[in-house]
């Protein structure tokens, strides 16, 4: 494995405010170009986060990744994904919900034992008069092993 380019996620002083930043920027990952994205901090995000293929996350010192926003919409989903390790990060979904599943983390399509959530700390903290949360939900056809 081939590290492209490393970036750093911070409140203050990285090269992105937000991890849905950083990963919007990267359009050219592959099995021969992956890359590195470092969490340092606490990150606010207003919308569902989509990891990527060939796309590393890791936290640092406590890192924390929260998505708030009020309605519907899961707070981070890993969708149809080959060779991405996220590790070391706190992942909150947060908001308001009216009526709804709301899901902190969610993994769907064809996910390999290449995608991998590692040390990670997942919490649905969602408030309203409706709905329900979860914190992991696992699509059909996609195993854990630890």
């Amino acid at each position: 494995m081939s590290i492209a380019r490393n970036y750093v996620v911070a409140p203050v002083g990285g090269d992105f405010t937000t991890l849905s930043g950083a990963l919007a920027a990267i359009t050219t990952a592959s099995a021969s170009e992956q890359y590195q994205i470092t969490v340092v901090g606490q990150i606010a995000e207003t919308d569902t986060v989509t990891a990527k293929s060939y796309v590393h996350v890791t936290g640092l010192a406590g890192a924390t990744v929260t998505v708030t926003k009020n309605g519907t919409g899961n707070g981070f989903v890993f969708n149809n994904l080959v060779d991405t390790c996220w590790r070391g990060l706190k992942l909150i979904r947060a908001g308001a919900v009216a009526a709804a599943s709301i899901v902190a983390v969610q993994i769907i399509g064809t996910c390999d034992n290449t995608v991998r959530l590692e040390n990670c700390h997942i919490e649905n903290n969602n408030t309203g008069t409706g709905g329900y949360g979860h914190g992991l939900i696992l699509g059909a056809g996609v195993s854990v092993t630890s």
